[in-house]
């Protein structure tokens, strides 16, 4: 039987039918065995561009990426799968060692799972339903991708193309822009504590959220709204009068109504735990607000809580105790809605109401910005800037009459 001549230089194909590839590069011989020719060339092929860009102390044996560095006369040496990660890792060493902050527990074994638990523990301004979000985006997205890597390895490019693989899988933008900012915050936590020195996310492009325009009422569906929601006709026009969200509106008791002054003291939210149990705590910013109680309301607000004392609940539930967002959605506000035909409405949507009534009213974009509680003017803004397109054809208007003005005066 003639000699067989192998297509490729360095690929050996065995009387067995293994593969074995070879390959020489700066005096070191490297070697393995495949299935097919076309996976040993190929294995040529990329261990040749990954040879020639791994950074110095970075070397490929036994079919892995190793970083080796020394720390006080002390050889430290790591195992990669990718000469990425092996030159990530070495190049953050070297930079944590020379900023004086190396610890090397901290960071050569440091995972991303053990940086959250440190993280999740350090957390204490985001409510329980919150955290409960953040945790959903951990468990789907970010700890099956990174949760095994060491913080120190992670690199930017891996990121970017974790969030373009979410994307092709189906992942809405909404859910890929909350696991990218976790993750963000997650790295930037452990970079604070030393373990990394930078966060490797700089620049992150992520897929645009497309914002529906908010559904607001009229007057007159308001109305009807409301009596379609009896026994809670009442709170279904108190939400839609003062624009308080239904966490804050749900947590009121009877002394939170100052009918003197006409207004609700709004300093507290109910809001649910990691077992979505009800609990009361902040506002969703932190802060504190009376908001005016418009007079139309007022007679019947007052018929409603009569003989009821001040640590009562505002909103009762129908076997008493405090009202719940399952109960009075569930049961009461999507029924009105499914009932009068009002199918994109919310419960959210009596709050866009009652800016979208101000607005009509010429109310500064400031008072209504305190009024809703948002954290500054530009959430308002951004919220609401299709209702004040009137006052642009109105500007408008008024800035051509103006110029027409003064051109017949020069005239």
């Amino acid at each position: 039987m003639p000699k067989r001549v192998n297509a490729h230089p360095g690929v050996q194909v065995e009387a067995s039918g293994r593969v074995i590839a070879r390959f020489f590069h700066d005096g070191g011989e490297f070697s393995r065995t495949l299935a097919s020719e076309e996976e040993a060339v190929a294995w040529k092929v990329q261990l040749k561009k990954d040879l020639e860009r791994c950074v110095p102390g970075v070397t490929y044996r036994r079919n892995h990426w190793f970083g080796r560095l020394v720390f006080e006369g002390m050889p430290i040496e790591e195992k990669f799968d990718t000469v990425d990660e092996a030159n990530s890792w070495l190049l953050t060493t070297e930079a944590t060692i020379r900023a004086g902050v190396y610890s090397p527990k901290a960071v050569l074994e440091k995972t991303v799972s053990n940086v959250v638990v440190d993280w999740r523990a350090s957390k204490v301004r985001p409510t329980a339903r919150t955290m409960t979000r953040y945790e959903s985006s951990l468990k789907t997205h970010v700890l099956p991708k990174f949760g095994h890597r060491k913080v120190s390895s992670l690199t930017q490019s891996e990121i970017r193309e974790w969030v373009r693989q979410m994307g092709e899988r189906g992942s809405s933008p909404d859910a890929i822009s909350r696991a990218a900012k976790v993750l963000k915050q997650v790295l930037r936590f452990a970079a604070d504590e030393g373990y990394i020195v930078a966060s490797p996310i700089k620049r992150l492009e992520l897929p645009t959220v497309v914002t529906p325009e908010k559904r607001h009422l009229s007057v007159s569906e308001l109305d009807q709204l409301a009596v379609a929601a009896a026994p809670y006709s009442t709170m279904v026009k108190f939400l839609g009068l003062t624009g308080l969200r239904i966490g804050e509106a749900l947590a009121l008791d009877v002394s939170d109504i100052d009918f003197k002054r006409g207004v609700v003291k709004v300093t507290k939210a109910l809001t649910y735990d990691s077992s979505y149990r009800a609990v009361i705590g902040p506002t969703k910013t932190k802060a504190k607000r009376d908001v005016h109680i418009p007079k139309v309301l007022l007679p019947e607000l007052k018929t409603y809580i009569s003989q009821r004392g001040g640590k009562t609940p505002l909103f009762l539930g129908p076997k008493g105790g405090r009202l719940t967002y399952g109960t009075f959605s569930r049961n009461f506000f999507r029924p009105a809605v499914k009932k009068l035909g009002l199918t994109d409405v919310t419960i959210h949507s009596l709050r866009h109401t009652c800016a979208s009534l101000y607005i009509a009213n010429n109310t500064n974009i400031v008072t209504v910005s305190r009024i809703l509680g948002h954290s500054n003017v530009t959430v308002t803004l951004n919220t609401y800037s299709h209702l004040y397109l009137s006052d642009l054809v109105e500007s408008a208007a008024a800035l051509s009459k103006t110029f027409e003005s003064e051109l017949s005066l020069a005239a």
